[in-house]
C-alpha cells in the first residue's frame, strides 16, 4: 500500500519530465480555450468503412456504376478522406471526397464512375477506404 509521500513522489517524478509538463500545459490551455479543440487534439478521428455497395445507373446518356461507401468514426472530430477505387479491365479509376466527421458520426458517400461500358459492366471490382488527415 502506498503512503501519501510515495504518491506525491510518483506524481512529481511523472511531471518532472519536460515532455510530460509540456503535454499537460498544452492540454490544459486547449481545454480552457476550446474544449472541442482539446478533444480533437487528444483524440483524432478514426474512420472505418462499415459497408460498400454498387448499383448500375445512367448519367445523362452515359452508363455508370455508382459506388456507395458508408463510413463511421469511432474517434474524435476531424477531417477524413474517403476514397473509392474501381478496377475495370486493366485500368483503375479513383474518386475521393474530403469532409469533416463528428465523433461517433456516420456518413454515406456515393461516387459515380462513367468509365464502364454497358456490356462490360460485369468486369469491374471496387473498394472504399477511409483515412484521417
Amino acid at each position: 500500500m502506498y503512503g501519501e509521500n510515495d504518491m506525491n513522489k510518483n506524481i512529481s517524478t511523472i511531471i518532472s519530465s519536460p515532455t510530460a509538463r509540456f503535454s499537460l500545459l498544452f492540454a490544459v490551455a486547449l481545454t480552457a480555450c476550446d474544449p472541442m479543440a482539446a478533444r480533437a487534439a487528444i483524440i483524432p478521428p478514426q474512420p472505418y468503412v462499415t459497408s460498400t455497395d454498387s448499383d448500375e445507373s445512367a448519367v445523362g446518356l452515359d452508363y455508370a456504376i455508382v459506388v456507395t461507401c458508408r463510413v463511421s468514426n469511432r474517434g474524435g472530430d476531424g477531417n477524413v478522406r474517403i476514397t473509392a477505387d474501381m478496377d475495370y479491365g486493366s485500368d483503375t479509376y479513383s474518386r475521393d471526397r474530403h469532409m469533416r466527421m463528428a465523433a461517433g458520426g456516420t456518413q454515406t458517400v456515393r461516387f459515380t464512375f462513367t468509365e464502364v461500358e454497358l456490356f462490360g459492366a460485369s468486369r469491374y471490382r471496387y473498394r472504399c477506404v477511409a483515412n484521417a488527415y
